[in-house]
């Protein structure tokens, strides 16, 4: 993003936070709590969205912060409301830690989000960030974890969309173990459970079949199906809805991988070009943990392309 118009945006959001301000002194005619961290938390995943989420967690964590103090000192139903609101910023506070790439943050906020949704009470939630941890196990690429944790989900919520947020993440699980028989079959049950009615669960809205996909080619690379991969990517990429930059960049790094796995360096390396200038732009650790791999197989000290996106990593790795 030029940096003209990264300052534009950091002015805005700062003019918008300081509008929200600390938290007012609840009670009487002023803004109630949940009121209050409800229009907060709107606000960063704005920041998020367009800022990334190196800016965007130091203002979480304040929020956190006042949350919990309003927390402590509410009663009754405020309460109640309070520990859900406690929950979904320890969600997003351990989304954001993932996407930067800092997986023991992630781990950290996303227990917290856990022990708070169980306090509230509410089984969509629990179900909810129960798949956000088997998301992240993926990431750490710990197979087991992922499968088993994502099976809990389900349990919890069978039948619904968060069954297949679940399903989706304990099917890269059996990928990384090598049991392509159950990653296949674990992807038919996520479409499956993706096609049923939805319900009245609000979380998870953005999965559909094109997400699925998406998540099939990374685990289609785990399991050597390169061909196969740099196929699901091509049409993940072409579908993919305006806006979801980061996302674009993640998997962009993936097929490249399915390139390199094909043989074929020079789509490797224009694929691992975009995604390194979208991770440039967005500071997603999503997608800069992807592009080591690509590195290390792209051969060293080659022309042409591939020598570009060696020049041009080893810059990025040389500035951090």
């Amino acid at each position: 993003m030029p940096a003209s118009r990264r300052d534009f945006l950091a002015g805005m959001f700062g003019a918008a936070l300081a509008g929200l301000g600390h938290s007012p002194a609840f009670g009487g005619e002023s803004i109630k709590p949940a009121a209050y961290f409800r229009a907060a938390r709107d606000t960063l995943i704005s920041i998020d969205n367009l800022m990334g989420p190196r800016r965007a967690i130091p203002e979480v964590l304040g929020q956190l912060r006042e949350l919990d103090a309003a927390r402590r000192a509410a009663r009754g139903i405020d309460g109640k409301e309070l520990v859900h609101l406690q929950a979904n910023f320890g969600e997003l506070c351990g989304w954001m830690h993932q996407d930067l790439g800092d997986h023991q943050g992630a781990r950290l906020w996303t227990d917290r989000a856990l022990e708070w949704a169980h306090i509230a009470g509410d089984p969509e939630l629990t179900a909810y960030v129960l798949s956000r941890k088997a998301h992240l196990a993926s990431d750490m690429g710990d197979g087991q974890s992922a499968r088993e944790i994502a099976d809990a989900a389900v349990r919890i919520a069978p039948n619904s969309r968060l069954e297949s947020t679940a399903r989706v993440y304990g099917a890269h699980g059996f990928a990384l173990e090598g049991a392509a028989t159950e990653t296949d079959r674990a992807y038919d049950l996520a479409h499956a459970a993706a096609a049923k009615p939805k319900g009245d669960a609000t979380r998870g809205r953005w999965l559909d079949g094109n997400y699925i996909e998406a998540q099939r080619g990374r685990s289609l690379v785990a399991l050597g199906r390169y061909h196969a991969a740099v196929d699901v990517f091509e049409t993940a990429i072409a579908t993919l809805p305006h806006g979801y930059r980061r996302d674009q960049g993640v998997y962009l790094a993936r097929q490249a991988l399915a390139h390199a796995g094909n043989h074929d360096g020079d789509a490797a390396a224009t694929a691992g070009i975009e995604a390194l200038q979208i991770a440039q732009e967005t500071h997603s650790g999503r997608i800069a943990t992807e592009l080591p791999q690509l590195a290390r197989v792209l051969p060293r000290g080659a022309t042409g392309i591939a020598g570009t996106f060696h020049d041009r990593f080893s810059a990025a790795v040389s500035a951090e």
